[in-house]
């Protein structure tokens, strides 16, 4: 008579995982883009930043994944040109969208 043994497992879809890129939703079309960096760049130096007007997003670019991590932390929930704005380190849409942004 043959035994199985279960093990849990985790496959790992749908996790996020951070990058170096923070995603900013909800900017303000009073923004600039020396503001918005100027904003970021307390908790570290940002390497690239770019706003997409017609989306309303900016992604900011920064060396680390650290420093990308504490932005995220430190920029939640503030408001930004009178809008409150919406942070994370990762997106669903991707790497291809980051790349799209910074051409």
């Amino acid at each position: 008579m043959a035994t199985s043994l279960l093990l849990p497992f985790q496959l790992g879809f749908g996790k996020s995982m951070p990058t170096n890129c923070v995603w900013v939703d909800c900017v303000s079309e009073n923004v600039s883009d020396t503001f918005l960096c100027r904003q970021f760049s307390f908790v570290g130096p940002v390497q690239y930043e770019v706003i997409d007007r017609v989306e309303c997003k900016a992604l900011i670019y920064y060396q680390s994944l650290e420093t990308a991590q504490r932005a995220v932390t430190e920029m939640r929930a503030r408001t930004i040109g009178g809008k409150k704005i919406q942070v994370r380190d990762d997106d669903p849409s991707g790497p291809v969208v980051c790349f799209n942004l910074l051409k």
